[in-house]
């Protein structure tokens, strides 16, 4: 495992993996918080939650979510099946990196995840029909703090890759930043 050298300044850093392969397949480590890679991102956080999204169709479109305040969480998140266009936005008002837009492809062959510090928003496109995404969550869910960014706000102007195909009611009516 070893970091993506190209990290900024807004925190979110892609992981990633090299799996061990012989004839009977491949192994991967999806997680060791003693390895270096991860004690240097999540540090000594706990994980509070293991979630797993699955998505049957290509487009589909997930965020852009975060909880508010001291609810505010870390997440590792990994494709298990498929390919995903991730998408974290910084929205720490005293970082370097504050509204930075970062974007990932997370392919489950290629077995990488990104790292999502507190204070970021989060949300990913499916590129393939059936994905599965794996999440670890530092925090408890708190709906009373959940909130989030409509995915096509002019003010970020994200690149998403295709137009989506299914979201739901609740992501195609989140507010625009400007507006939070």
């Amino acid at each position: 495992m070893k970091l993506d050298q190209r990290a900024r300044l807004n925190g979110a850093v892609e992981i990633l993996s090299v799996p061990f392969e012989d004839n009977r397949g491949k192994f991967v480590n999806l997680l060791n918080l003693e390895q270096n890679v991860y004690h240097q991102t999540w540090g000594d956080r706990p994980i509070r939650q293991i979630n797993l999204s699955s998505n049957i169709n290509k487009g589909t479109l997930r965020g852009l979510h975060f909880q508010r305040d001291h609810f505010s969480e870390a997440k590792i998140v990994r494709c298990l099946k498929g390919r995903i266009f991730d998408i974290t936005i910084d929205l720490r008002a005293d970082s370097q990196g504050y509204l930075e837009v970062r974007q990932f492809i997370l392919d489950a062959v290629e077995g990488n995840s990104v790292f999502i510090p507190e204070g970021h928003a989060h949300g990913f496109q499916t590129l393939e029909d059936h994905c599965e995404v794996l999440y670890l969550h530092s925090k408890d869910r708190n709906i009373e703090a959940e909130t989030g960014i409509r995915w096509d706000d002019p003010d970020l102007a994200i690149p998403w890759p295709l137009e989506p195909t299914v979201m739901s009611a609740r992501d195609s009516n989140l507010p625009c930043l400007a507006s939070l």
